[in-house]
């Protein structure tokens, strides 16, 4: 173990851990992991320069496509987020398609988005490929995968849109820190979805439901929202629902029930909540 022998199998083992490590995309960020930054329509790159995108949902969805290379085989979360991708909007925005939101995905709105009556009849047979498809339900944002967020803004639907946020089949999924409204079926929707789903610090009114989960939805978090004034329920764990948490909610004024469990959900925790002036508080109702 001479001095020259060591510093040879130093620089060795120094130039495979070099060959091994990932190389940056950006500050801070490895391995695929992309920042985009759109305001007012424009998106901004690092250097400053704005270049125009539009503030529809069609030319966003085409900037993620053009823009967010295939995460494939490579590690879900990290301490460094190294295969997490970012996309901001700043500003108004209007969703005249479904905002499909992919794998591995921070998505954050400061702003606001409006989108009118968004249905297969409008759209097309294949504007809406999940869940409820035959009939036609849209939503303003479709989460299609794993690991994403959505954070932050105003989503307000109109007409024949059906959902705020919803997805099929996802899991790891927090949605935080926002308002929803005006969806006909439901402001969050979960289709089929798990585990580790988080719905924290959300406002959801004028619609049918504020949350609804399900066929079956399992292992789901509820917590710290805010639903009221819904023509149907503030959160309806429906069809087989599973292991879902609604804890410490504020339910007022819904025209249904507050909680409303059916249809096969089972194992589920009410506990915590503050309902008031709702039709029914909790309601249990096998078979429906």
């Amino acid at each position: 173990s001479s001095p020259m022998m060591v510093a040879l199998l130093t620089a060795l083992w120094c130039a495979s851990f070099a060959a091994a490590a990932p190389a940056a995309t950006t500050s801070g960020c490895y391995n695929n992991c992309t920042h985009l930054h759109v305001v007012d329509g424009f998106l901004v790159e690092p250097s400053g320069r704005k270049l125009h995108v539009g503030s529809n949902f069609s030319a966003i969805g085409e900037l993620l496509s053009t823009h967010l290379l295939p995460v494939g085989g490579l590690p879900g979360l990290d301490a460094n987020e190294s295969t997490m991708r970012h996309l901001t909007l700043t500003g108004s925005y209007v969703a005249d398609v479904p905002l499909n939101l992919p794998s591995r995905l921070h998505f954050k709105l400061n702003g606001k988005v409006y989108g009118n009556n968004l249905t297969a009849a409008t759209l097309g047979p294949n504007a809406c490929p999940y869940g409820f498809q035959y009939f036609g339900r849209c939503a303003l944002v479709k989460i299609r995968g794993s690991f994403v967020s959505v954070t932050g803004g105003e989503y307000t639907a109109a007409g024949g849109t059906a959902f705020g946020i919803s997805c099929e089949g996802c899991s790891n999924v927090l949605v935080q820190n926002l308002t929803v409204s005006g969806a006909s079926q439901g402001n969050i929707h979960f289709f089929g979805s798990g585990p580790a789903l988080e719905i924290r610090n959300v406002e959801g009114f004028n619609s049918n439901r504020g949350v609804w989960s399900q066929t079956p939805s399992h292992k789901v978090l509820i917590t710290g929202c805010f639903f009221h004034h819904n023509g149907g329920d503030g959160v309806d764990l429906d069809s087989f629902s599973k292991n879902v948490m609604v804890r410490s909610n504020r339910l007022e004024n819904n025209h249904r029930c507050g909680v409303f469990v059916e249809e096969g959900a089972s194992d589920n925790i009410i506990i915590d909540n503050y309902m008031f002036n709702n039709t029914f508080g909790v309601a249990l109702c096998e078979p429906c």
